[in-house]
């Protein structure tokens, strides 16, 4: 009974462990998932967001940020592709046009290197960038200001910055100059 004992209690146990074996593989796929998505943009600048500039395909987005986009476009804007993303504390939107990246925005989690992000005060955006900044009236929402932020040297990529009537940033947006600029989408 000994032998037949042990060898009841050696299957049992590689019974148990196939499930806690497998319980811990896909707890660390989890964490890997977890580990690429936990990496989403967080800076950008005039230079970019988190190495993504314009020009770059939707592969080379996803694998510097770390995450999936789901691309979505319409018959009415062919070529026009966006993509609105929630990751950890990040919230944005991306335009492609044509599968080449055109410009994101973002209303949670991300910041500039002078330390301007969601919620930071127009006279924070013109004390970190003063006479730099330009801007003009938001289209179609009333007491809306758009800022500006132009980079100096070629490509003249832009910094978009949404301020609100209580003259507070509500969006950044990064992006080559006319698409960042559109308050139209694709059109």
């Amino acid at each position: 009974m000994g032998a037949h004992y042990a060898a009841t209690m050696a299957l049992l146990v590689s019974e148990i462990r196939r499930p806690v074996i497998a319980a811990t593989i896909a707890a660390s796929l989890i964490a890997c998932v977890s580990a690429a998505a936990s990496s989403p943009p967080a800076v950008v600048t005039l230079d970019g967001v988190s190495g993504v500039r314009p020009g770059m395909s939707p592969a080379q987005v996803e694998h510097l940020w770390g995450f999936r986009l789901q691309l979505e476009g319409g018959p009415a804007f062919p070529g026009c592709e966006t993509a609105v993303f929630r990751v950890g504390p990040i919230r944005g939107s991306v335009l492609f046009q044509n599968k080449r990246f055109r410009a994101a925005w973002f209303s949670r989690g991300i910041r500039t290197p002078s330390g301007i992000r969601i919620g930071s005060t127009v006279a924070e955006l013109k004390r970190a960038y003063g006479s730099r900044l330009t801007r003009e009236h938001a289209l179609y929402v009333r007491d809306v200001w758009l800022y500006y932020l132009r980079r100096s040297k070629s490509p003249h990529w832009r910094l978009r910055f949404d301020v609100s009537a209580a003259g507070r940033v509500a969006s950044i947006g990064f992006g080559d100059s006319d698409d960042v600029a559109a308050q139209e989408g694709c059109a």
